[in-house]
This record gives C-alpha cells, structure tokens and sequence, in this order.
C-alpha cells in the first residue's frame, strides 16, 4: 500500500513540474500545480482510508473465521470429551457389570461345588453309614450266635452241674439207705442176740461183737462206696466244668475276634469316609480355585480395558488442557515463601517455597520423597507427586518450587500432598553443620531436616546387647537402627534409612560394620520422630 502512495506521489510531481516548464510556473500555473497537488493527496488519503477499511474488515472476517474455527474445535473436542467419557462410563459400567457377573458366577461357582462337596460328603456318608450298618449287623449276629452258644454250653453247664448233684444226692441216699439197712440189721441181730443173752451170755458177747465187727465192716463199706462214689460226680461235675470252661475261653475269644474285626471294619470305614470327604473337599476348593482363576483373568482383562480407556481419555483431556493452556495466558506462579514465613505457617496450611534437592529416597509409585534445603533452612517432602521421568531429573542441586500443604507427623515437620516445577538457577548443595553441641538441647530442633554432622559418638548397645538391629531381623535387610552417646552419656537414636541409602551404599555398609564402643563421626539428614532421628548418609572413625 505505501508504494502505491508512493507512485501516486511521483505522478503528481512530475505533472506538476511538467505544467510549470509549459507555462513558465506562472502564479496561475503554481495554482493549478497545488490544486492537482492537493487533489492527489485526497485522492491518496481516500484510497488509504479505503484500504485501511478494507485491511480491518479482512482481519475482522479472518478472526472472526480463525473464532468460529476454534469454537468449532472446541465444539468438536466438548463432544468428543463427552464421547469418550460417555464410552469410559459406558466401560466402567460394563467393568462394574462384567464384575457384578463374575462375582455371581464365582458364588454360584462355589455354591456349586459346595453342593457337590456336600453331595460327596452325604454320599461318603451314607456310604459309610451303610459300611457300619452292616459291620455292626454283623457282629451284632457273630455276638447273638455266641451268645445262643454260650447260653447252650451255660444250660449244659447247669445240666452236668445238676447231674452231678442228683448223682451226689443219690449216693448220699444211698448211703443213709445202707447205713439204715445195716442198723435194722444191726437192731435185729441185737435183737436176736439180746434175745439169747440169756442162754449164753459169754457166747453171746462173742456174738456180739462179731455182729459188731460186721456193722462196722459194713457201714465202712458203705461209707466208702458213698465216698467213691460222691468223689467220681465230683469228678465228673469237675471235668464237665473244665470242658465247659474251655468252651467258654474259646467262644470268649472268638467273640472278641468277632468284636475286634467289627471295630476294623468300623475304622476303616471311617476312614474311607475320611478320605472320601477329604477328596471331596479336595476337588471342591480346586474347582473353586480353578473358578476364581478363571474370574481373576476376565476381571484383569476388564481392568486392562478400563484402564486402557481412562488412558485414552486421559490423554485427550491432557491435549485439550494443553491446547487451552496455548489459547490462554499462563498463569502467574504463586510467591514463594522464605523458610521463617514457612516456620510461621500454621499447620495444615497451604505453603509454597522454593528450594534444592540434597538427597531423596526410591521413586515410587510416581511419588518421590524429597529430603530439600536452601540458605535459609530445609524441608522434608514427603510423597510428592513425580513421574518416573522427572524423579531421574531430581538430582542433589536442583532447583524446584514446591507447592503442598505444612503437616506434622511424630514430630517431623513436613511438606505434604505436594506438586513441584524445576527451575532454572545455579545448583546449591548444603555443606553439613557440626551441631554435636545441640545434642539434647531445645535449638536442637531449630536443624530439622538440615544436613548435620556430630563429631565424636560412641555406639552404644540395643536392648539385646547388639551394636545394630535390622527392621526386617530375619533376612538383616531394611533399615538399620542405631544408637549413640554424646561426651554427657545421653542416648540417642538414628537409623539408616533403607530406601536413602540401600544395601549397597557405602553409609549402608559403614554402618553394618559398626560396634558397640565404636567412636564415630556421623552425617546425615536430621529427621525427627519422636525426638531426633537422623537418616545417616555416612560414617566415618573419629579422628
């Protein structure tokens, strides 16, 4: 546009220089030549005040066009925000359903094999039931027939044992029937005798004491063949009762054998039922297992597709955000507070600082915990929200600005539920402070979290007698706790902090190496819990 007033210009000059050669530039002619002069410039202040419309009305259409375009994209990215929330629901509620679904069919699955484990037990059961029905019918029979045995060998007993008393009856009847038959011819032989006493009593007496010599013969006779023949029932009843109680031993025994085997049968049925309901069981819980494997993959595939969709949603909430961010501008950065103002800060409150990393522990989870101090102080950052990425950025210098909130925990101040930016700036690493003589002391607290050095401290003994005890005592791995005596005798606490400082490390190791009696120079962090507790980064021997 100005090489066109420019050409109008040259134009103009040319014709007016052109008037002023033919007429000899009169006062006329100079006249003219300002009149075509003047008619020029309005004739450019014309064409540029049009151009200048025409300019601001072409930019007009474009940013209203470059609007309506970004209206339309933003329409677009709302809907497609909106579609794809509505597909994350969409899947949640198909995640929720399909969870629902397993969950059910994992109870009915359990419900199904607690059935047939429980059908397993009722059928081993009755099986058993059955098993010791008939072992006991059967010795309930073995016992009848013993008993029907014992009852006949006992009414056989009782038979030989009343023979034998009717047959001792019988000799005693006998007996008294001799004695009574040798007496009556004892008194008739008397008789006869005291009859012919008379006549001749000498020969008499003579008589009678033959007669009295046969009685005694007699009787003896008798009561020997009574004695006999009571001695040979005796016997008999005797052998009878012996037999019998050989019959009675043996059918005892076979009784008990009888028992014995029941009492196998019974046990070994048991433990058929034992082994059936065992095996039952046994197929139950693998059914079960094998169920809950089976649930376990499609609610992990499920969670792999819901995460894979909040992902995808995710992201394009992210670019939507990013765009936005291009299209508006950047927010100003909160003011960072000095470390006294952070003391001052009431708990709980939100705080922002800016300082520098000296030291963190292991990145997980995407939280780091940041151990932090500037020329005026330090800070714990506890769990501060970090990609894997930026946690490898995060090394001891960085300069950061934190955001979070002041907490309190055991005594430890620290910054929590925290979002951070790197900054660019000179790194700044702390040189620890020997502060050995606020060991005990009140100022000692006014350190927290600072890098510290105590010069000259003797390790004292744990409760059982050991230099150091291990968190995790089993394996000896995890942190290492660790105490110290001051040149006053005072105790104190510190501890390698496992996820600072690992195994590995040359602190993890010095300390591991450590015994009671032992004089050392230790560094490290100055946490707090429950009074001083600090995280050790290195030990060396007192000089």
């Amino acid at each position: 546009m100005k090489k066109s007033w420019k050409r109008i210009l040259a134009v103009a000059a040319i014709l007016a220089l052109a008037l002023c050669v033919l007429s000899g530039c009169s006062d006329n002619t100079q006249a003219k030549i300002d009149e075509a002069v003047n008619s020029a410039k309005e004739a450019l202040i014309k064409e540029k005040d049009e151009a200048l419309a025409a300019a601001q009305t072409a930019a007009d259409e474009a940013l209203k066009s470059a609007q309506d375009a970004a209206d339309a994209a933003k329409a677009e990215l709302e809907g497609q925000v909106a579609d794809l929330t509505g597909k994350l629901t969409a899947a949640e509620e198909a995640a929720k359903t399909a969870a629902e679904t397993a969950a059910k069919e994992k109870d009915e699955a359990l419900a199904a094999a607690q059935t047939a484990a429980d059908e397993a037990l009722a059928s081993a059961q009755s099986a058993a039931d059955e098993a010791l029905k008939s072992a006991q019918e059967a010795a309930d029979a073995a016992k009848a027939e013993l008993e029907g045995q014992v009852k006949d060998l006992t009414d056989k007993l009782a038979a030989s044992e009343e023979a034998a008393k009717t047959a001792a009856e019988a000799a005693a009847k006998e007996k008294d029937e001799a004695l009574a038959a040798a007496q009556t011819a004892a008194d008739e032989a008397l008789k006869s005798a005291q009859e012919a006493a008379d006549a001749a009593k000498a020969e008499l007496e003579g008589k009678v004491a033959d007669l009295t010599k046969q009685v005694e013969d007699v009787t003896s006779a008798a009561a020997k063949s009574a004695d006999e023949a009571l001695k040979t029932a005796q016997e008999a009843a005797e052998a009878a009762k012996t037999e019998l109680e050989g019959k009675v031993a043996d059918l005892t025994k076979q009784l008990e054998d009888a028992e014995a085997n029941a009492k196998a049968a019974a046990e070994a049925a048991a433990k058929e039922k034992d082994e059936a309901v065992a095996a039952a069981v046994k197929a139950g819980e693998e059914a079960v297992e094998a169920a809950k494997a089976e649930l376990q993959g499609q609610v992990d595939e499920l969670t792999k597709q819901l995460e894979e969709a909040k992902a995808a949603v995710t992201e394009k909430a992210e670019e939507a955000v990013e765009e936005k961010k291009e299209e508006e501008p950047a927010a100003e950065a909160p003011a960072a507070m000095s470390h006294a103002d952070y003391i001052a800060a009431e708990l709980d409150s939100e705080v922002c600082v800016e300082t520098y990393v000296q030291g963190t522990q292991s990145w997980w989870d995407n939280k780091i915990t940041v151990y932090a101090q500037s020329e005026d102080g330090a800070y714990f950052i506890y769990n501060m929200a970090c990609s894997e990425e930026d946690s490898a950025k995060l090394v001891p210098g960085t300069k950061i600005r934190v955001k979070g909130f002041k907490s309190e925990w055991a005594g430890e101040v620290e910054i929590t539920d925290a979002a951070f930016e790197i900054l660019e700036g000179d790194p700044f690493i702390a040189e620890p402070e020997d502060i050995t003589a606020l060991l005990g002391k009140d100022e000692l607290k006014d350190h927290q979290n600072e890098k510290v050095l105590f010069k000259g401290l003797t390790v004292a003994a744990q409760d059982d007698g050991e230099a150091i005890n291990y968190k995790n005592a089993t394996e000896k791995t995890d942190d290492i706790y660790v105490r110290f005596t001051n040149a006053d005798g005072e105790v104190f606490n510190f501890c390698v902090e496992f996820y600072l400082t690992g195994k590995d490390t040359d602190a993890y190791k010095a300390v591991e190496g450590l015994q009671v009696g032992d004089v050392v120079d230790v560094e490290g962090f100055l946490y707090w819990y429950e009074g001083p507790n600090t995280h050790i980064t290195g030990v060396t021997k007192a000089e």
